[in-house]
């Protein structure tokens, strides 16, 4: 599937957001536009309060931060959507999801750095949103520019899933370097089907073996990626939401708790 459209999580400071620098990157890379969701948002849930009977979040104009949005668009020559909305931000990225092709968004602390995620929102939002997700970690400076990518193999569904939307991507990378991770004493061998799938869409990539636990398993991942120095990491997002709550796996929340490079997930 091509990636076409992408929802951002944008703060009031789009001028400088780096994770819209890092969306930007992405749809010319993929000839995608750019939809910025406005973080004009309470992060009481729904049946807290209703959101949309409070007064507006006291801050920049949306007007100028659409102009200042466009501006950046403009110079990179995409086409740019600014949507202002209010309501639980993983609540209102999940609904405006059903209607984009990738989401992305940073991981920081909404208090200190505007338009950005919790770890444990983050995690709520991979279990919640409809495509794929796109997770920036704090303060991300790098040109993001997938030429390495690690992608985290282990037989599942959601890894199945992750790596079909992150195709696009995986096609124009430098280096995929297909990564099994099985618990001990699993088939010492490959998945060579899972090779041969990427082969099928144009992707070459060079396969390894890696032998963990389950808890051991996201170091051996990170571990792997900075072996490579990967620009990003493509793995499934593990668990299930139940009411007013998220229940992540374990490799799932550290990696997105911890992981100091993008990571490209899915459900």
């Amino acid at each position: 599937m091509d990636i076409r459209k992408m929802l951002v999580l944008t703060g009031d400071d789009p001028a400088s957001c780096p994770v819209l620098s890092v969306a930007l990157a992405l749809g010319r890379l993929l000839g995608a536009g750019v939809t910025a969701l406005h973080s004009s948002v309470w992060r009481e849930p729904s049946w807290v309060a209703d959101a949309a009977t409070r007064p507006p979040r006291a801050g920049p104009a949306a007007e100028a931060l659409d102009a200042a949005f466009q501006e950046r668009c403009a110079a990179a020559g995409i086409a740019g959507t600014w949507l202002e909305d209010r309501g639980d931000p993983v609540e209102r990225l999940a609904a405006h999801s059903l209607y984009a092709d990738l989401v992305v968004a940073e991981r920081g602390n909404p208090a200190v750095i505007d338009g950005t995620l919790t770890a444990p929102e983050a995690g709520r939002l991979a279990l919640t949103v409809a495509p794929s997700l796109l997770i920036v970690p704090p303060g991300y400076g790098r040109e993001f520019a997938p030429g390495r990518v690690l992608v985290a193999w282990n037989r599942r569904r959601e890894a199945a899933r992750a790596i079909r939307g992150a195709l696009p991507l995986l096609c124009r990378a430098r280096q995929p370097v297909l990564l099994s991770v099985y618990p001990p004493g699993w088939d010492d061998r490959p998945d060579q089907r899972i090779a041969d799938h990427l082969a099928a869409h144009g992707v070459q990539a060079d396969v390894r073996i890696n032998f963990a636990a389950e808890f051991e398993a996201p170091g051996a991942i990170l571990a792997q990626a900075h072996a490579l120095d990967a620009d990003l990491i493509v793995m499934g997002a593990y668990g299930h939401s139940r009411s007013f709550e998220t229940v992540l796996g374990g490799v799932t929340r550290h990696m997105l708790e911890n992981a100091d490079l993008p990571v490209w997930t899915c459900h």
